[in-house]
């Protein structure tokens, strides 16, 4: 490339993900590619979904030509923002398979559910070390439609009361993004960061990897506040969840539809319900990973669409064992354990601090069985887990009635396994606790443009397409020393606060 003093200069690097910074003056761009061991990067009509070589006019078709093919080759006359550009192949015959010009200013990688949005692969942004991968949103290539109701203003604008946002009773906290915490929990954050910089992670701050950062406190709550332990748990995460991501729809989709484990609706709280059907297990009952994906795949989607940072960030669960003694051999128990365990551990381990209680129904054995059960529940636990005799009466006290299948006491049908994916979310959550509905400029500060999204009833208006990653991933008000501030206060100022937050962040920004 030429700089803008009119000198030529030449860069080079090798790797599997190997990145250029050029100067925005830089001009007469040129970009080629060669393979380590191999050989030059030869042109491939991409139009073309074989992707066949690009031959000269003395080149043979399928053979080596007499003439070398034209080399790939790409040309600037100004420095373009952003392009990414992806390499397949043997070493002997790699090719260009795709390119992606993105403008840098516009660049939201996940701002809606397609493989290439505006042309740059969100892959992309899990092609990375892994103390950079984000903190949520690990699935791609949705094809499904999400559902219309997916999250309502209901849900987007929900204000948690103070006994939501830390719990009454136990007094664990419960909503950790978007909200001021207390001198203790920073105090936490700060011995935490330390051990991390002693460690020689996170440089001399021992700041937090991105896939953490809005997850540390939680996983300090979960593991009481010991900081070693919380330092395991984050070697947990990397094990368990980054090295599985991303996950793609169709990866998954076959045993999303045996309707095991998908999300029903909300509770009054506006947090999404996620179903458990041990019975449809099938087959995956003997595959472990199989089982670990498919649980994964849910709660990203979850995280990523589902929740509201500071306002919604949990769920609750249902696990029926109808049926289970009865579709399971005897001789896939030892199996059944080994992935009851692996799910457990997502849940518990991998996405700590998001489950408000679970419900056990049906449970075979009798009296017998429901006490053994619940003698292996940590005391800690206890208050999370509930075996409900009469479900229907118990679950009616947490969901409005269109909420919840027919088979759980709602009005909602009861769905065949096929029919459990794309998730199901339905309006009102709330019910008569809603006291406004939203409002024209409620909308409109939540993304809607007038003119192109029409401003909706309650009943019918979805903010989904109008939020992107960065909202749903929020962030933790790490208040430890004045570093770790700056490194989400000015995200803070853009972001979606609820009153009480707003009024919090400016006092905090001295205001």
């Amino acid at each position: 490339y030429t700089t803008a003093a009119g000198s030529h200069k030449d860069w080079s690097g090798t790797g599997h993900n190997v990145r250029c910074h050029l100067p925005s003056t830089a001009q007469d761009v040129e970009v080629t590619f060669s393979v380590v061991g191999g050989g030059k990067v030869y042109k491939v009509d991409r139009r073309d979904q074989q992707m066949p070589w690009i031959e000269d006019a003395h080149g043979t078709p399928g053979c080596v030509p007499l003439v070398p093919r034209p080399v790939e080759k790409f040309v600037y006359a100004t420095c373009p923002p952003c392009v990414l550009y992806e390499i397949r192949g043997p070493s002997l015959g790699s090719y260009i398979s795709r390119v992606c010009e993105q403008q840098v200013e516009d660049f939201d990688p996940d701002a809606a559910p397609s493989h290439c949005v505006g042309n740059f692969d969100i892959r992309a942004i899990f092609d990375v070390p892994p103390d950079q991968v984000p903190s949520i949103g690990g699935i791609v290539d949705l094809k499904r439609p999400h559902s219309e109701f997916l999250l309502p203003s209901e849900v987007a604008l929900f204000e948690p009361s103070q006994a939501e946002i830390v719990h009454a009773g136990s007094g664990a906290r419960q909503i950790f993004l978007n909200t001021p915490l207390t001198p203790a929990e920073n105090a936490a954050l700060s011995e935490m960061h330390a051990h991390l910089a002693k460690r020689g992670a996170g440089g001399e701050m021992g700041d937090f990897p991105k896939y953490m950062e809005q997850h540390a406190l939680r996983m300090l709550q979960t593991c009481k506040f010991n900081v070693p332990k919380a330092i395991e748990m984050m070697q947990t995460c990397i094990k368990e969840r980054l090295h599985r991501l991303p996950i793609a729809e169709a990866d998954v989709e076959d045993d999303l539809r045996s309707g095991f484990i998908y999300w029903h609706g909300r509770d009054r709280q506006c947090r999404p319900c996620l179903v458990i059907r041990l019975e449809r297990l099938g087959a995956i009952a003997r595959d472990r990973e199989r089982a670990v994906r498919a649980v994964m795949y849910t709660l990203e989607y979850a995280l990523r669409y589902a929740m509201v940072p500071g306002r919604v960030e949990n769920w609750v669960v249902i696990i029926d064992l109808a049926n289970v003694m009865s579709v399971i051999s005897p001789l896939h128990i030892g199996s059944l354990v080994s992935v009851a365990t692996a799910i457990g551990t997502t849940l518990e381990k991998v996405y700590c601090g998001r489950m408000v209680w679970i419900k056990i129904i049906n449970m075979p054995g009798g009296a017998l069985l429901n006490r053994a059960i619940n003698g292996a529940i940590p005391a800690e636990k206890k208050d999370k887990v509930g075996f409900p005799r009469d479900y229907k009466e118990d679950l009616a006290k947490h969901f409005e009635a269109n909420q919840l299948e027919q088979r759980y006491g709602g009005i909602a049908p009861d769905l065949e396994p096929a029919e459990t994916y794309p998730y199901h979310f339905f309006p009102r959550p709330r019910g008569e606790l809603a006291v406004r509905g939203p409002t024209h400029s409620d909308a409109l500060e939540m993304g809607a443009t007038p003119g192109r999204d029409e401003v909706q009833d309650v009943d019918d208006f979805s903010l989904h397409e109008c939020t992107n990653l960065a909202f749903h991933e929020g962030q933790l008000w790490d208040n430890s020393s004045e570093h770790a501030r700056r490194r989400w206060l000015s995200k803070a100022r853009g972001s979606s606060l609820t009153p009480a937050s707003a009024e919090a962040l400016t006092e905090l920004e001295g205001g």
